[in-house]
């Protein structure tokens, strides 16, 4: 996943804000959001994630019994110690298999809803970066759900980033950038 996101972030223009370059002024006449075949790509690359995640997931745990969670959970090598507290509410581990299962089978789908995308798109995400806590917190899957998260930032609309421009903007007004070049570190 890391590599496959990395591979897509050399075609965005990632110092457009928050960066130095953006400071100095760099990139002033960039637009709030960005189309290209890179960030197209980008996105459709987080997406298709879910979409064959989903397309894995064919069993009667999954849409029968309710019980992929509550198997999940019973791997020892993979299940942390709150995962192994989430398996005494065996009731609580079906609503959560079907909530996984359709959450990754719709929500990618409705990234691509004309109306209201950029508050569908924010709502989506936050659900995304719950969804990956969850598998972070009670399996050991290594930096998976983390950088997961990390990736799902770049796809979160701008009218979360003008809000945050906002509250930044009241708290810091100017820059100051001091450089040595003399010094080749500094």
């Amino acid at each position: 996943v890391i590599r496959l996101i990395l591979f897509w972030c050399m075609f965005l223009p990632w110092g457009a804000r928050y960066s130095l370059d953006a400071i100095n002024g760099k990139y002033n006449n960039i637009k709030n959001y960005v189309i290209s075949a890179g960030s197209i790509s980008y996105i459709l690359q987080m997406l298709l994630i879910y979409v064959f995640a989903v397309q894995f997931k064919t069993g009667s745990e999954w849409h029968k019994d309710g019980t992929a969670v509550y198997y999940a959970l019973n791997v020892e090598g993979f299940v942390t110690d709150f995962g192994k507290y989430l398996l005494n509410f065996p009731t609580l581990l079906k609503p959560f298999t079907q909530i996984t299962y359709w959450f990754q089978y719709i929500a990618p789908w409705l990234f691509f809803i004309p109306i209201y995308n950029g508050l569908i798109r924010l709502i989506l995400i936050f659900g995304f970066i719950f969804m990956h806590i969850g598998f972070g917190i009670s399996l050991a899957v290594g930096a998976f759900p983390w950088i997961s998260i990390i990736s799902l930032f770049a796809l979160i609309p701008s009218i979360f980033w003008d809000k945050f421009d906002k509250h930044i903007s009241k708290k810091q007004k100017d820059y100051e950038i001091y450089y040595d070049s003399q010094c080749g570190l500094c």
